[in-house]
């Protein structure tokens, strides 16, 4: 399964950030998305909102989710 069972889910996940000082996520992504930003914007349920925040630093934010090197 791909993504999360619905959206509630997705936010509940996105309240796990906690917003660090210096945000060192940004500074080990590969493209420096603004991860921080999306992730807050999901957590209020701000699904478009939080994809507009990806697509500035990527066309494809789908598929950055899918191979980033975080993940391994």
């Amino acid at each position: 399964m791909l993504g999360f069972e619905n959206e509630q889910a997705a936010m509940t996940e996105a309240n796990r950030c906690i917003q660090c000082p210096g945000a060192p996520c940004i500074k080990a992504c590969p493209i420096e998305n603004d991860i921080p930003s999306a992730l807050w914007e999901l957590e209020q349920g701000h699904f478009a909102e939080a994809a507009s925040v990806f697509r500035l630093t990527s066309t494809m934010p789908e598929v950055c989710g899918r191979i980033c090197p975080q993940e391994r």
